[in-house]
């Protein structure tokens, strides 16, 4: 089977309270929702959320990155397990 769909969703959700990492006060929290979506209609879900301060790459790279790999990965045939 291949990949049929990919479907990317940003989200940013705020905290109760600010939060203080490495010097980077975060009053939300942000990331990517991934939905993999196979051609026998398989479902796939993941989280891509970099933490300011903590992370090498933020989330507008991970984001770029995200729809970077996008274009390559439909032709890739994908293991039962």
């Amino acid at each position: 089977m291949k990949l049929a769909s990919l479907q990317v969703f940003r989200y940013s959700l705020p905290l109760n309270a600010p939060i203080l990492i490495k010097n980077h006060q975060l009053s939300s929290r942000q990331g990517l929702i991934l939905k993999f979506t196979d051609t026998e209609n398989n479902t796939g879900l993941g989280e891509i959320a970099p933490l300011p301060g903590f992370s090498r790459e933020s989330l507008e790279e991970v984001q770029s990155e995200v729809q970077h790999v996008s274009n390559y990965i439909y032709d890739l045939e994908i293991d039962d397990s």
